[in-house]
């Protein structure tokens, strides 16, 4: 199982890598929501967690606040949270529209319409770094 600490270590590391050889900019996107779902991601309530690691103040939420800190002190250069495929209600879940996979047809990964919006806020991130 990964640990908070493994998980940011691993990060740290990568990101210790990139600075030596030369690169002057990183930036971070968070982790992406997690669930399943009883109606093809249809709507919010019919979603669940994918497991512990994915709930409200599990890893991913806790490693998605930390990379916040690593911002604010200097280790990355931007941070980007890719809300567009977030609930804004509850952002470890996917946004739905009460269309049949919106955003995702499997909980884990983006469809195309995911895809787009992850790269709508990518981009948007891109051209501030």
């Amino acid at each position: 199982a990964v640990t908070l600490s493994a998980f940011q270590t691993r990060a740290e590391t990568l990101w210790a890598i990139y600075r030596s050889e030369g690169i002057e900019k990183i930036l971070r996107t968070k982790l992406i929501p997690r669930t399943s779902s009883t109606d093809s991601w249809t709507t919010t309530a019919n979603q669940s967690y994918f497991s512990a690691n994915f709930q409200p103040n599990a890893i991913a939420d806790q490693f998605n606040s930390w990379i916040d800190t690593k911002l604010t002190d200097g280790t990355i250069n931007k941070v980007v949270a890719m809300n567009l495929v977030r609930d804004s209600v509850d952002p470890l879940k996917w946004i739905v529209t009460g269309t049949n996979n919106y955003a995702t047809s499997d909980g884990t990964h983006p469809g195309g319409t995911g895809h787009g919006l992850m790269a709508t806020d990518l981009r948007a991130g891109v051209d501030t770094i």
